[in-house]
C-alpha cells in the first residue's frame, strides 16, 4: 500500500462502468477524437472511474482547441469551458481527459487546484487512473536537461513520490509532473523538455506556485514559439477572492489573483474551471458580462453512480420522537469547547456502532482555546476506547486513552504524527483501521475538511457529520465540507450497518447542503433546452432554492448582492416543504417551546414593539427572573430558563437573524444601537403576524430532546482491551450535582434570605477570617468534598514516582504556577519546586509583558496560555521572610486573596479543569508549613465564600471541577482529614 503495508481488502465491490456510446455513433466524429476515445477506454483504471458521456466531451474540447488555435491574435480570446458535479463524484476523470485530448492535439495542460495537500492528491489520482500508460507526443523535441527524472518512493513508507535520477531502464518521461518537487536547475529544466512532450503540470493555488508555472510556460516558449497549452482549473471557485481579482484589476488584488492573471495573459487555449460549487463562478461570468456567451454545449456534469451518497442520503440527527435536531445559532463556542448535549447525543449514536466513522468541522482553533485537540480530549474523557484524530494544516495525529496492551504510547498524540508527505488521510485511517478494527473513529478539523480531500477508505465512510461553519464562511465551503461525507461508498456504509449519513448543523445549513446538487442540475437542465447561463439565471426558480443565508463566495466579491439583485423565486409551495425540513423545524420550534419563543413573549410583556419602546438584554432578563415559574412553560423539555443577561445575548443574535429566507421569513427581532451603547431589541410586529403561535397551555412540546441512552459498562468492557483507572466525567456527575445543590442551597438561606441586607451577602465572612465560624459559611468538610484531591503534582508526578500523563498540547486542564514576585520580574532561572517544573516542561525562559505588568505585589494572579496550555501564575505570599510572622487569621486572609484571584482567572478561561496546588507551601510556608493543609482549606473555604454564588457553580461544577494536587505523598492524609475527596489518580 501507499503507507508501506499491506493494501486493506476492498470489501466492496466499485459500481460498474457507465456504458459509452462509440465514436461512430455520433456524426462527423474526428478522427483523432476517435483515437484519445480509444486511448482512454484501453486503459481500465480510467474507464472505470468515468462518470459522463465520453465521445461528446472529447469532441467539444477538440473543437475548442482548434478554434482557438486558428484564431489570429487580434480576435483571440481565452475560450471558457465549466465542468461540474456532485462533490466527491469522480471529477478528476474529467479533468484527465480533457488534458489527454489536448496531448493528442501536441497541447500540453497546467492544472491548478487549492492547498499543497489538494495538488499532492491530484498528482496521485493523475497516476493512479493512467497507470503508466504512454502517450507520443506529435511534437518531435530533443531533450536539453543532461539528467532525467522518474518519480519514485525515497524510502518505502512514504506515502508522496519524490522525483529521483532516473536509473538504467527507466523512460526517463513522465505524463504528469508535481510543483515543489521539480522546481529548480536540471529538474526544472527536464520539467520543461516533458511539459514540450505533453506532460500535465499540477500545481497549487499560491502565489509562488502560480508565477513558477508562469516561468515553466515562458521557458517552454524559449524552446519552441508556438508551445500551447490548456488550463483546467481544479475547485475553481476558490480562485476569485476579491471583486478587483474577479476582474483581472491588479489594484486591490491579492498577490494569487495577479500571479493567476499573468499566467493568463500567456494566453491559454481554454480555461476549463471545474467544482461542485458553480453557482458562485455563474455569478462571477454575469457580473463581467460573459454569461450571455456561455452556452449549454460547454458545460459538462460528471453522473453519480449508483454506489453514490449524496444529498439524498443525509438525515438529521433525531430525538426520542424522531423529530429533526439543528444546532442553534452560538450554540456551540470556545467556552463549551464546540461540545453541547446535541452533540454528545450524536457522539452516543455513533459510539452506538464500532464502524463509525464521525467528522467534526466545528472550532477552527489548533493551539488557542476551544480547540480541536481540547475537543477531542472531552470526547475521550467520554469515550475511552474511541479513536480520536486531529487533522490540521501543518500536520494529522491520532490517539485513544484505552491503547492495545503492546501499543501504549497510542495514548500520546506526539506518538501518531504524521506530516509533510506522510499527511495523506486514507492511508492514515486505513492504518488506525488496521490496529483497531472494532472502534469508532472520530475525526476532528475545520479548514481541511472544506474541500478536495476524502475522508474514508476502503473499510470506513462517513457516518456522522457535526458541521458548524461560522456565518462569514460562504455557501460554496458549506457544501463543499459538508461533501466530504458524500462519495461512492453506498454499500461500504450499508455494511457498516448505516442507511443514511446522521447530520448535526444549522437549519438554513442543512436545507442548503440538501438542495445545492439539484439547484446546479436545474440550471443544467435550462441550458440543455437551449438557454445561454445568462438566459437560464433570469428564469424564477423554486423557493427551496433561494440560499440567502450565506455568500456565495468570499465575502469581497460582493456576489450576494448580485444574486438578489439577479434571481426571482416562485411563491412557497406543498412541493417545496419536503425540501425544507430545517426552516419548517426551525419555524415549529420558534412557535412552539423553545428560548426564542419565550423571548418573544418577554418581549411582548414588555411592549418592546418599536424603537421607541426597545430594551435591552438586561431589561429581558430582570424581566424573565421576576416570574420565572410563568415562564417556564414556554422553554422545551429538558431546557433552561437564562439566569444572567449574558445568558439573553446568544438567544438575541439567533433571533435578529432570518428564520427562514426560503420561507420567506425574516428576522422576528430588530435593535437599535446608538454609538457605542448597548444594543436594544424590540419585535418586527410584521414578522411576528406571520407566524402561528401555538397555543402552550397543557400542551406537550413537540420537540423533546433526550440523549441517546448512555452506553453499559457491559458493552463498554467487551470493547475495551486495557483497563483504566481514570474514572470517567460523567461517573461523579450526580454525587457532584447533588452535594453541589445542597452547600449552595445553604449558602442562598444565609446570604439571600429574608432578613439579608439589601445589596450585600449577609453571610460572607469578613476580611482575614477562615470562614469557619462566620455567620452563614459553607461547612468545610462538604465544601472541600467538591475539590478532588490528587496523588501527583501538576505534571502528573509524584515525590516517588510518575502516576499520570503531563498535560499535552491543548489540553482543557489550567495549571496553576505558584511562583515568586523576583521569578516573574527578573526571570525564571532560579525558580525551585513546582514553578521550576512548570517552566522546565514548557519550556519558559521569559515572561510576556503582559504577564509581568500585571505580577505587581503578592496575591496577583495572571493566566497566559503556553503552547496552548493555560498556566495561571500567582505571586505566593512568603511567610518565611515575615519579621513579625502573620498571625493565623491573617495568613489565612492573605492566602484567601490569593486563590480568590486565581479562581477568577479561571473563571474567566475556557478551560474545563483547574489544577490547583497548595499557595504558599513548602518553600514560602515559614511558620506555618506543619499546617499547610489546614490552612489550604480554610483559605479555600474563605475565598470561596467571598466570590459571588454564580462563580461558585461553575468552579464547583462537575464541568469544570478542581483538583487540589499533593506532590509529596506523605501529605496526602493530612489533606484527606482536613476535607478534601480523595480521588482516584
Amino acid at each position: 500500500g501507499e503507507d508501506g503495508e499491506e493494501e486493506e481488502e476492498d470489501p466492496i465491490q466499485p459500481p460498474a462502468p457507465r456504458e459509452q456510446q462509440p465514436p461512430s455513433a455520433f456524426p462527423d466524429t474526428p478522427a483523432i477524437v476517435a483515437q484519445a476515445f480509444d486511448f482512454i477506454m484501453g486503459i481500465s483504471s480510467l474507464r472505470a472511474a468515468i462518470r459522463f458521456e465520453l465521445v461528446p466531451f472529447l469532441q467539444r474540447v477538440h473543437d475548442n482547441i482548434v478554434e482557438q488555435s486558428n484564431a489570429g491574435n487580434a480576435d483571440f480570446t481565452i475560450k471558457m469551458m465549466l465542468g461540474g458535479g456532485k462533490c466527491q463524484a469522480r471529477k478528476s476523470p474529467l479533468k484527465l481527459c480533457f488534458a489527454i485530448m489536448g496531448l493528442f492535439l501536441g497541447v500540453s495542460s497546467v492544472v491548478l487546484t487549492t492547498n499543497t495537500s489538494g495538488r499532492n492528491d491530484l498528482f496521485t489520482k493523475f497516476r493512479e487512473l493512467l497507470r503508466g500508460t504512454p502517450i507520443s507526443s506529435p511534437h518531435p523535441h530533443t531533450p536539453t536537461a543532461t539528467r532525467s527524472y522518474v518519480y519514485r518512493k525515497k524510502a518505502p513508507t512514504d506515502a508522496i513520490l519524490s522525483l529521483l535520477p532516473a536509473g538504467d531502464g527507466d523512460s526517463g518521461r513522465e505524463q504528469v509532473l508535481l510543483y515543489g518537487t521539480c522546481g529548480s536547475g536540471d529538474k526544472m529544466t527536464w520539467a520543461v523538455d516533458q511539459l514540450l512532450q505533453g506532460a500535465i503540470l499540477v500545481v497549487n493555488n499560491s502565489c509562488q506556485a502560480i508565477t513558477s508555472a508562469v516561468n515553466f510556460v515562458r521557458q517552454a516558449r524559449g524552446c519552441r514559439p508556438d508551445f500551447r497549452f490548456l488550463l483546467p482549473v481544479d475547485e475553481a471557485d476558490d480562485f476569485n477572492r476579491t471583486e478587483a481579482g474577479a476582474r483581472g484589476d491588479i489594484d486591490g488584488a491579492i498577490k494569487m489573483e495577479i500571479a493567476l492573471k499573468h499566467l493568463c495573459n500567456l494566453g491559454p487555449l481554454i480555461r476549463f474551471d471545474v467544482s461542485a460549487t458553480l453557482f458562485a463562478i455563474y455569478l462571477e461570468l454575469v457580473k463581467q458580462a460573459r454569461a450571455d456567451g456561455v452556452l449549454g454545449a460547454d458545460i459538462f456534469y460528471v453522473d453519480a453512480s449508483s454506489e453514490y451518497v449524496g444529498s439524498d442520503m443525509i438525515r438529521p440527527l433525531e430525538d426520542a420522537h424522531g423529530n429533526p435536531i439543528f444546532l442553534d445559532v452560538n450554540e456551540l463556542c470556545t467556552k463549551n469547547f464546540f461540545i453541547s448535549p446535541k452533540v454528545e447525543a450524536l457522539w452516543s449514536d455513533a459510539y452506538q456502532n464500532k464502524k463509525s466513522l464521525v467528522l467534526d468541522a466545528t472550532t477552527s482553533a489548533v493551539t488557542a482555546n476551544g480547540n480541536i485537540y481540547q475537543k477531542a480530549r472531552r470526547l475521550l474523557d467520554k469515550f475511552r476506547d474511541a479513536i480520536a484524530v486531529c487533522v490540521s494544516g501543518s500536520k494529522i495525529e491520532w490517539c485513544t486513552s484505552t491503547p492495545l496492551p503492546g501499543r501504549p504510547n497510542d495514548k500520546n498524540w506526539s506518538t501518531n504524527s504524521y506530516a509533510g508527505k506522510m499527511k495523506i488521510f486514507s492511508n492514515i485511517l486505513a492504518s488506525i483501521v488496521r490496529t483497531y478494527p472494532d472502534r469508532p473513529i472520530f475525526v476532528f478539523g475545520y479548514s481541511q475538511l472544506m474541500r478536495g480531500l476524502s475522508y474514508r477508505s476502503m473499510q470506513r465512510a462517513p457516518s456522522h457529520y457535526v458541521l458548524l461553519y461560522g456565518k462569514d464562511q460562504s455557501i460554496c465551503k458549506l457544501v463543499q465540507a459538508a461533501g466530504r461525507s458524500q462519495g461512492e461508498q453506498a454499500s461500504l456504509l450499508n455494511r457498516n450497518g448505516f442507511q443514511h449519513v446522521t447530520f448535526l448543523t444549522l437549519a438554513n445549513d442543512f436545507d442548503t447542503v440538501k438542495n445545492y446538487p439539484s439547484f446546479l442540475e436545474a440550471i443544467q437542465r435550462r441550458m440543455a433546452g437551449g438557454a445561454t447561463l445568462q438566459g437560464a439565471l433570469a428564469q424564477p426558480f423554486e423557493a427551496k432554492y433561494n440560499f440567502s443565508a450565506r455568500q456565495h463566495g468570499p465575502k469581497k466579491l460582493l456576489l450576494k448582492e448580485l444574486k438578489n439583485e439577479l434571481m426571482q423565486y416562485s411563491p412557497v409551495g406543498d412541493s417545496d416543504m419536503g425540501d425544507l425540513v430545517g426552516a419548517t423545524t426551525a419555524v415549529q420550534k420558534l412557535t412552539g417551546r423553545s428560548q426564542g419563543r419565550l423571548i418573544i413573549e418577554v418581549l411582548q410583556v414588555l411592549g418592546a414593539i418599536c424603537e421607541e419602546s426597545a430594551v435591552t438584554t438586561t431589561d429581558i432578563n430582570n424581566e424573565i427572573q421576576t416570574s420565572r415559574d410563568d415562564y417556564q412553560r414556554f422553554i422545551e423539555a429538558g431546557g433552561h430558563l437564562p439566569n444572567r443577561a449574558t445568558d439573553v445575548t446568544p438567544i438575541m443574535a439567533s433571533l435578529i437573524e432570518p428564520v427562514s429566507e426560503s420561507l420567506g421569513i425574516g428576522p422576528v427581532v430588530d435593535f437599535v444601537q446608538n454609538g457605542k451603547r448597548k444594543k436594544k431589541f424590540f419585535l418586527d410586529e410584521n414578522v411576528v403576524a406571520t407566524l402561528a403561535f401555538n397555543n402552550l397551555d397543557g400542551d406537550a412540546p413537540r420537540l423533546q430532546f433526550t440523549l441517546a441512552d448512555p452506553v453499559d459498562e457491559e458493552t463498554m468492557q467487551q470493547r475495551l482491551t486495557n483497563e483504566t483507572s481514570e474514572v470517567p466525567i460523567d461517573d461523579a456527575l450526580d454525587v457532584n450535582e447533588m452535594l453541589l445543590a445542597r452547600v449552595l442551597a445553604r449558602s442562598l438561606e444565609h446570604t439571600h434570605g429574608f432578613d439579608a441586607p439589601s445589596g450585600a451577602q449577609a453571610g460572607s465572612p469578613s476580611r482575614g477570617s477562615s470562614g469557619a465560624g462566620a455567620s452563614g459559611a459553607r461547612p468545610p468538610s462538604e465544601l472541600l468534598q467538591l475539590i478532588d484531591l490528587k496523588p501527583h503534582g501538576v505534571l502528573g508526578a509524584s515525590d516517588k514516582r510518575q502516576l499520570a500523563d503531563p498535560p499535552g498540547r491543548g489540553s482543557d486542564t489550567a495549571i496553576v504556577d505558584p511562583t515568586g514576585l523576583n521569578f516573574i520580574q527578573n526571570g525564571p532561572s532560579g525558580a525551585q519546586g513546582a514553578s521550576r517544573a512548570i517552566y522546565d516542561n514548557w519550556q519558559i525562559t521569559t515572561f510576556p509583558p503582559c504577564v509581568k505588568e500585571a505580577l505587581s505585589a503578592e496575591c496577583c494572579a495572571k493566566r497566559h496560555a503556553y503552547d496552548g496550555t493555560q498556566i495561571i501564575h500567582v505571586i505566593s505570599p512568603s511567610f518565611s521572610i515575615c519579621n513579625p510572622p502573620p498571625s493565623r487569621e491573617q495568613a489565612v486572609g492573605v492566602l484567601a486573596d490569593a486563590y480568590k484571584n486565581v479562581f477568577a482567572e479561571f473563571d474567566g478561561s475556557d478551560a474545563l479543569f483547574l489544577s490547583l496546588l497548595p499557595i504558599s507551601g513548602d518553600i514560602f510556608a515559614g511558620p506555618f508549613r506543619d499546617e499547610m493543609a489546614q490552612l489550604t482549606a480554610d483559605a479555600i473555604t474563605a475565598a470561596l465564600d467571598q466570590i459571588d454564588l454564580d462563580m461558585s457553580r461553575r468552579l464547583l461544577h462537575p464541568a469544570g471541577r478542581m483538583r487540589l494536587c499533593i506532590f509529596k505523598e506523605s501529605d496526602l492524609s493530612a489533606y484527606s482529614r482536613v476535607g478534601f475527596r480523595v480521588h482516584p489518580q
